[in-house]
């Protein structure tokens, strides 16, 4: 659908809309781009990963098993090795 201008002003009025408009989805742009580079940072994809290890780690008893085991394995080993010394 094509606008039909009846004077300049109209024209002048319609330009600046349109450049309005065009800042407003500049800057929308620039904050998506902020806020994924906000989500990809290395501090929040540590955040994240660490979060999704703790919640895997409270509902797995497998995997809590598995970890306490190495732990308590760990740490004999470590009073073993000191008491040789």
């Amino acid at each position: 659908m094509k606008k039909r201008f009846t004077s300049f002003e109209d024209v002048d009025k319609e330009l600046e809309i349109l450049k309005l408009e065009r800042e407003i989805q500049m800057r929308k742009m620039g904050l998506r781009v902020e806020n994924i580079s906000d989500a990809i940072s290395p501090s929040n994809l540590m955040k994240t990963g660490f979060s999704t290890f703790a919640t895997s780690f409270k509902e797995s008893s497998g995997l809590r098993s598995i970890i306490f085991t190495a732990v308590i394995r760990f740490i004999i080993k470590q009073i073993k090795t000191r008491k040789s010394r």
